[in-house]
């Protein structure tokens, strides 16, 4: 756990005394998913249940998953026009300010104050930025726990938000699956008996044709590795791979590796996502990478995802993953 205990106390201030006619910008990563639309969506009621009233919110993308759970509930969300300009911004499922959605990026950055509500452990140090990090399985969760300590547990008993939080934590613990010692107590404060299947209902969607020709594109170019008696399945894509990714998973692999050049305007990069059933810290060799490299990178233990210029050599960083998670399973061998 990370936390540092003066940060929380600034944290609770602000939501306590902050003036209420501050204006407050709400933003997550791009793609967001269900846990970032959910806790973006329950935060944004709490601060206007605490009497913010220039609350605004900034999404740029949303995944399938996250587009299904807002058709759902009906959940509506402030957008900030281009001329709002905050003087305070929430970075929710987010750890990094520079990581922030490129269109509101520099807004972000001239903020007045950043605070970091995120389960991913933190990767910046910023004068006017402060953290609340929790190694969770889930944003969602500390929302949870924001709400129930400041007294308005009555907002985790209101339908839509309950079962909107209940969303996000199923949805990154992959159905309680992965979970820390926290996360049954947070999910239990959210009542609502058929939360549980209504939401997997929800996240088990119909996926689109192309998504489907992505999937069996990434089987055909997958290469496979050993480290001992563990498999690693690495593939490359065009799209989709944080699902590639989970399939990869599901068909056998201990660890999935996927790679996906990326073009955005005049940026190109790549994209790698990582995941796991090991226990192996993946944000931390994501980090590590990135530390060395003009790129970006984080998420948690077992998945994690980074960014690199397009100029990097791809197989030197393929190389160093492999090293690094070498390292981590105390072997060097790794066989073809």
């Amino acid at each position: 756990m990370i936390v540092i205990m003066y940060e929380i106390h600034e944290l609770i201030e602000f939501l306590l005394k902050g003036k209420r006619n501050s204006k407050i910008l709400l933003v997550t990563h791009d793609n967001a998913d269900v846990d970032a639309c959910a806790s973006l969506y329950a935060f944004q009621e709490f601060l206007k249940k605490l009497g913010f009233r220039e609350v605004k919110s900034y999404i740029s993308s949303i995944s399938a998953e996250a587009k299904a759970l807002i058709k759902e509930f009906n959940l509506s969300f402030d957008v900030a026009q281009e001329g709002y300009i905050p003087e305070i911004v929430f970075l929710l499922d987010l750890n990094n300010p520079k990581r922030a959605p490129k269109g509101i990026l520099k807004k972000v950055l001239n903020a007045k104050k950043i605070f970091i509500i995120d389960h991913h452990m933190p990767t910046v140090q910023m004068k006017n930025v402060v953290k609340l990090c929790k190694e969770y399985s889930s944003t969602s969760e500390l929302i949870t726990e924001i709400i129930y300590a400041l007294g308005h547990e009555e907002l985790l008993y209101d339908k839509k938000i309950s079962m909107v939080l209940s969303a996000g934590i199923l949805a990154d613990s992959v159905m309680l699956k992965y979970i820390s010692k926290h996360t049954l107590i947070n999910y239990s404060l959210l009542s609502n008996p058929s939360k549980h299947r209504t939401i997997q209902r929800i996240l088990a969607r119909k996926r689109e044709l192309s998504e489907k020709i992505a999937l069996l594109k990434s089987l055909s170019r997958t290469s496979i590795l050993r480290i001992n008696d563990i498999i690693i399945a690495i593939s490359q894509v065009g799209s989709f791979e944080s699902s590639v990714a989970t399939t990869l998973l599901k068909n056998g692999a201990d660890v999935a590796i996927v790679i996906a050049p990326k073009r955005e305007k005049s940026r190109k990069f790549y994209r790698i996502i990582l995941r796991t059933k090991l226990d192996v810290n993946l944000a931390e060799i994501a980090h590590k990478i990135t530390s060395e490299l003009s790129g970006t990178g984080g998420g948690h233990k077992k998945a994690a995802a980074l960014e690199v210029p397009f100029d990097v050599d791809i197989e030197f960083i393929l190389k160093k993953i492999l090293s690094l998670l070498s390292n981590e399973l105390k072997d060097t061998s790794i066989k073809l």
